[in-house]
């Protein structure tokens, strides 16, 4: 039942999501949501999704990948944005103020 709801709900959302950025990109991702920018709660969002694929093994992926070898491609691109950062001394968070 979980499914049932779950995925007509996520798709719709992701579609009205992509229909929207790709109509207006700016104003959208420039919406305010609890004190923060559509877009920054996006990438942050993101960003999480990212660190949680990289440290999950691979056995839970099979069912959504047919080929593995896209989710070591995913994997190995997120280590290597990780080692540069810490390479150049990047600072990620920090926000430019205006």
């Amino acid at each position: 039942m979980y499914k049932k709801i779950f995925h007509p709900l996520s798709s719709i959302l992701y579609i009205g999501m992509l229909a929207m950025f790709m109509l207006s990109a700016r104003p959208f991702a420039g919406l305010y949501i609890f004190g923060f920018k559509l877009g920054e709660l996006i990438i942050g969002f993101c960003i999480i999704v990212s660190f949680l694929i990289l440290i999950t093994p691979k056995k839970y992926f099979t069912t959504y990948f047919s080929n593995l070898i896209y989710l070591n491609l995913f994997k190995s691109l997120i280590v290597c944005f990780i080692f540069i950062v810490i390479l150049t001394g990047s600072e990620c968070i920090k926000t430019r103020k205006r």
